[in-house]
């Protein structure tokens, strides 16, 4: 006869709040739904350094000024990124640069000899972050089309934006399998905003970090080859713009090869809303019941 494996523990799909409370009465109330968001990761076992995970920062690792036209990215390389922007000297006038190549959108509308416009006004100061809102599939070419060339670090980025809407980072772990011995690794949520870039001339700085495992865990922040670790935060608070070219992305520094075998990075979010009471009432009790139900699809009790 056949048997049936015990079920796995039952999970929580998402928890949907009612904010106001008072009487169900059929009117709209404010809600906040809280979700969680995975991306398994490793090391790659021929090299270390910095690598990222629900998005991408692809630098150049050479400043420009782009009075040559310069190309940028790799003819059919699948990036789907902005292209981006960061100064090295205050503009004296208006800078207009060109990005040309080919786009895709988010509804995979793509676009070929497409073209767009950077605008970085008169007095703008070195350091100043700038990205393209349309993204880039294979290489592109980027023109001065008027104004005064200045050098700029540049390149390719990649965030998670809960499909361009806003939401508020409220906690994260990572849990991990060590592959090798590394003294001096570090996990970081990064997010991706206009602020905080530093120019450098050989690929710029991004944000400081929202939460570094580096600087939680301060000694005992070593990873031990086959053995488990893992880092949680639990009091993050910070809103995050995905309507407006804001969002999150996963930095894993090593400094040995194939320091992280296997593991998984968690993001908690939480998103607001309103609904009719009448349905927040009835989400209520949906939730009661998702939390009892497996992946098999039985209910336990």
């Amino acid at each position: 006869m056949a048997i049936r494996e015990s079920p796995p523990p039952a999970q929580t799909i998402g928890v949907l709040t009612d904010n106001t409370g008072g009487a169900v009465d059929g009117t709209l109330e404010a809600v906040s739904i809280r979700t969680d968001k995975f991306w398994s990761f490793s090391s790659p076992s021929g090299s270390s350094g910095t690598f990222f995970w629900g998005g991408f920062y692809l630098n150049s690792g050479t400043a420009n000024d782009f009075s040559a036209g310069p190309s940028f990215g790799t003819a059919n390389a699948s990036y789907a990124a902005h292209f981006f922007i960061v100064l090295g000297a205050d503009t004296v006038d208006e800078l207009t640069l060109t990005v040309t190549g080919t786009s895709i959108n988010d509804t995979a509308v793509r676009t070929t000899s497409d073209t767009q416009n950077i605008v970085i006004p008169i007095s703008t100061s070195a350091n100043a972050y700038y990205e393209t809102s349309k993204k880039w599939i294979g290489a592109v070419v980027i023109t001065v089309a008027s104004g005064t060339a200045k050098t700029c670090d540049f390149g390719f980025s990649k965030y998670w934006d809960a499909n361009n809407s806003d939401f508020t980072v409220k906690g994260l772990e990572v849990t991990w399998l060590g592959g090798a011995n590394d003294t001096a690794p570090d996990i970081q949520l990064i997010h991706h905003k206009t602020t905080g870039w530093t120019y450098t001339g050989s690929g710029a700085t991004y944000p400081t970090a929202l939460a570094s495992m580096a600087t939680d865990h301060v000694t005992e922040k070593q990873i031990v080859n086959n053995q488990d670790g893992a880092w949680k935060r639990s009091n993050l608070d910070v809103a995050v713009l995905g309507s407006a070219s804001e969002g999150t992305l996963f930095a894993v520094t090593t400094t040995s090869n194939k320091a992280f075998e296997a593991g998984t990075l968690q993001l908690t979010i939480e998103t607001s809303g309103e609904v009719n009471d009448n349905f927040a009432e009835l989400a209520t009790k949906v939730n009661a019941i998702l939390n009892t139900v497996d992946r098999h699809g039985a209910f336990t009790t």
